[in-house]
């Protein structure tokens, strides 16, 4: 402002000494314009000022369409006028036209009065100004090089009326560029890729300017997890997409802004069957994208061969979908792990046959239904099985339509009993088991040579995954019927972990499976420590399968199972699937050969009649001499024999120990509801027991110490329970045969079968003299020298007896009530 004071100083000064060839004059004047919303800029016309010149000036390039690139705000003129001369208005004029082709007319743009001042003339020298047009100079050109012409005159009294700036009649002219706006156009090329098979080009066409870059996210509207992408051609080449992920390119055209390009969606499609080659799943040909790994989501759809996942097969995928009419095996020994959903459309059939394994890692829902199978063990006319579910939907009846109606029943806690349930109006309950007995067609087992029939037991229905609570009681004794509820295998270590603060501390978990025989206890046992068999025939010995690391034990598929709980529900979940393929309800994973910190030793206790009974005692330094929960197991006695160890008062069938010590002694009680001989013996064994280490039974009534690796233990009983007659000691340290004490245990007298007994355990019987209730010698035999005495001449019917035997001179009295 003070230069343009300074000029006008001068300017009036040089035009004081003049001659007034003009009473009036614009002697500056100037354009302003806002360019990019910046500032107002005033261009200068017809003066020399500190401020840039019009004429000639490039104002800049814009872009088309820019509604804040070149607006026109107005002008100011510096007018002078002499004494007698009057102004009475002034104008600033401009047209835009293409450069190098004058046309159209100028717009005229009126300024107002600002201010004045007195000068040499006897006038004075006004400011005229106007700068708040705010004309859009761009509006409704299209691109090209334009040119902006600018003169400015007044009205006036004298001189004419009308004075001028009008650069000697050529007017003031600049220049301004007008770019096409930028567009960003669209994006084509690939728009599906199958998963493992995604390489391919984008090409971006029909955009106005340059790439700048390319843009991806997985989002499609760009709001989140935005890559930019080096590269400023119109292609783009792409490869290695897991997911389906959205493109865009950004363009720029000159000095306009930026815009994106339409978004270009590529999808990554399931990996999807083609079976082009066969049914093998692990062929990379029958798939679009390869054989599908674990991020992949995968789709069955109906084709001429169809996918079988085969014995030893482990496979991952991240989900599954089975078209209408397609089908997908796996086969016996085939595992497939899924990360999320299981999806079988309507018509679609999904087959896990027995032994294989569905293994979901997620919780989430599954829609349709599967079908899956699983084998019984041999069966007989009135054998049970303990059933569950690994499928929600499954009717009672439809599983075991051979089964007599009144011959199905699930448990009832609170009386501890089990009952009937109409299986034709109920299914299965999800985490709960039943009792079904097989079908009355089947054979009655005779002896070992009776074959028996494997049930195919064939589920249909959705498959449960994810969190199962199964709600418990504590009633009565607080046994609870529960069952696996997935299509496949559960960890029992797993299980006892997970349920640590509902499941009693010295519950085992219970398996029934054995013949009708009302010889043989009912339950099998299985802890972390060891697995206990149910019946040397007809049932699960174990003695071949239990062996090895206690961490891989599973519970199969379908199995039904007891558990004895003190809250209000147990839980399953998918962290104890695995992939464990067996025919046994209730087996181990893969065995380890060396075991070293697990000792273990299997007693069997057995009758002349087939009464069977099985205990176990385990040496592991994850236990202590009290009870350990999730090792200890307590026994159920239900047959007519039993065997267990005791501790804090609980008859364990699974006695866990601390680390073995060969001092250790380990008391053994037995119980037998009938009077006879039976025979202990030593089933299996293992880590400190397989690489030397002695094994006895002690029997304290006669003194022996038997070697039970190498041989096994009969003796003679009378009914009850006896708690300290026997127990299991690591060294040899006993009595010897030479060196027994005669006294009144050391004899047994039982009857069984018209057959009178007298087993004196090894000391020589020289005599032996019954007589009645009135004292008659009612049989005497005499030089003997046995120490085992059968009876089978006496005339016996109901009624007491004394029994006088002779001991090496020495004389026993027993009585026995036949």
């Amino acid at each position: 402002m003070k230069k343009k004071i300074l000029l006008l100083i001068i300017f009036l000064s040089a035009f004081c000494v003049k001659s007034f060839s003009q009473s009036a004059g614009l002697y500056e004047t100037y354009i302003v314009f806002g360019i990019n919303g910046n500032a107002n800029l005033y261009y200068d016309l017809n003066a020399d000022t500190g401020n840039y010149d019009f004429d000639g000036q490039f104002l800049g390039t814009f872009c088309e369409g820019d509604t804040n690139g070149l607006i026109f705000k107005g002008g100011e003129h510096k007018i002078y006028k002499c004494g007698g001369c009057d102004l009475t208005s002034t104008r600033i004029y401009y047209r835009v036209y293409l450069t190098g082709s004058p046309s159209g007319s100028y717009v005229s743009n009126s300024l107002g009065y600002l201010s004045g001042f007195n000068n040499g003339c006897g006038g004075q020298n006004q400011i005229w100004d106007k700068v708040d047009y705010n004309t859009n100079v761009l509006d409704g050109l299209s691109s090209g090089d334009y040119t902006i012409e600018v003169y400015s005159d007044a009205t006036v009294t004298c001189d004419g009326g009308t004075v001028f700036a009008s650069n000697g009649g050529e007017n003031y002219k600049a220049t301004f560029t007008i770019n096409a706006s930028t567009v960003g156009g669209m994006i084509s090329g690939d728009a599906a890729f199958c998963s493992g098979a995604n390489s391919g080009a984008l090409t971006l066409s029909g955009n106005t300017g340059d790439v700048v870059r390319w843009e991806s996210s997985i989002t499609s509207d760009f709001s989140a997890s935005v890559v930019e992408i080096d590269n400023t051609t119109t292609s783009l080449n792409i490869e290695n997409i897991l997911t389906t992920t959205y493109y865009r390119a950004v363009v720029k055209n000159g000095e306009c802004g930026e815009e994106y390009s339409g978004i270009h969606t590529l999808t990554i499609n399931p990996n999807s069957w083609t079976g082009t080659v066969d049914t093998d799943w692990n062929e990379p040909l029958n798939w679009c994208g390869g054989v599908p790994v674990a991020t992949d989501a995968v789709e069955i759809p109906l084709v001429t061969n169809q996918p079988i996942i085969a014995s030893g097969d482990n496979i991952l995928v991240e989900s599954v979908n089975v078209f209408s009419g397609a089908t997908l095996v796996v086969e016996s020994g085939g595992n497939l792990t899924v990360a999320n959903a299981v999806t079988v459309a309507s018509g679609g059939d999904f087959t896990v046959n027995n032994n294989a394994n569905l293994i979901q890692v997620n919780d989430v829902s599954n829609s349709g239904s599967v079908t899956v199978i699983k084998n019984s063990s041999a069966l007989y006319r009135l054998d049970y099985t303990l059933w569950s579910s690994p499928v929600t939907g499954q009717n009672l009846q439809d599983f075991s339509p051979l089964t007599l109606s009144n011959r199905f029943y699930d448990y009832d806690e609170s009386t501890d009993s089990y009952s009937v349930i109409t299986p034709s109006t109920n299914d299965f309950s999800v985490g709960r088991a039943c009792l079904i007995r097989a079908p009355n067609t089947y054979a009655a087992y005779v002896d070992d040579d009776t074959s028996g029939v494997i049930w195919e037991g064939t589920f249909v229905g959705e498959p449960n995954n994810g969190d199962v609570a199964v709600s418990t009681t504590t009633a009565l004794n607080g046994y609870n019927l529960v069952g696996n509820p997935y299509p496949s295998s559960i960890n029992v270590n797993d299980f006892f972990d997970a349920n640590v603060a509902t499941v009693n501390q010295t519950s085992a978990l219970y398996f029934w499976r054995k013949r009708n025989d009302p010889n043989t206890t009912t339950y099998a046992m299985i802890t972390k420590a060891a697995y206990v068999a149910n019946a040397a025939a007809g049932g699960d010995t174990g003695a071949s399968t239990f062996i090895g690391d206690s961490s891989d034990w599973v519970v199969n598929t379908g199995q039904g199972f007891f558990v004895q709980t003190t809250g209000a529900s147990i839980v399953f979940n998918n962290s104890m699937r695995r992939g464990v393929n067996n025919q046994q309800f209730f087996r181990m994973e893969q065995q380890d050969e060396d075991i070293s910190e697990v000792s273990r030793i299997w007693l069997n206790i057995t009758g002349d009649e087939g009464e069977f009974k099985q205990m176990a005692i385990v040496y592991n330094n994850q236990t202590t001499l009290g009870l350990d929960y999730g090792w200890d197991g307590e026994a159920l006695s239900d047959g007519p024999i039993a065997l267990y160890s005791t501790i804090e008062g609980v008859n364990l069938g699974v006695q866990a120990r601390s680390q073995f010590n060969e001092e250790d002694v380990v008391p053994i009680a037995y119980e037998v509801t009938n009077s006879g001989s039976y025979t202990i013996s030593l089933d299996h064994f293992d880590g400190v027991f397989l690489q030397g280490q002695d094994v006895y039974l002690k029997d304290n009534v006669t003194g022996q110490l038997i070697d039970v690796k190498n041989t096994s233990y009969t003796f003679s009983t009378i009914a009850g329970l006896f708690t300290d007659r026997f127990e299991v000691v690591y060294s040899n340290q006993a009595l010897s045969i030479n060196d027994l004490v005669l006294d009144t245990d050391t004899v047994v007298v039982y009857q069984k079968n018209d057959v009178l007994t007298i087993d004196s355990s090894n000391l020589m019987v020289k005599e032996v003299t019954v007589y009645d209730v009135q004292g008659r010698v009612v049989y005497e035999k005499r030089n003997i020298d046995t120490d085992v005495v059968t009876i089978t001449d006496l005339q016996l019917q109901k009624q007491m007896l004394l029994v006088e035997i002779t001991v090496d001179d020495r004389k026993v009295y027993k009585k026995i009530m036949l």
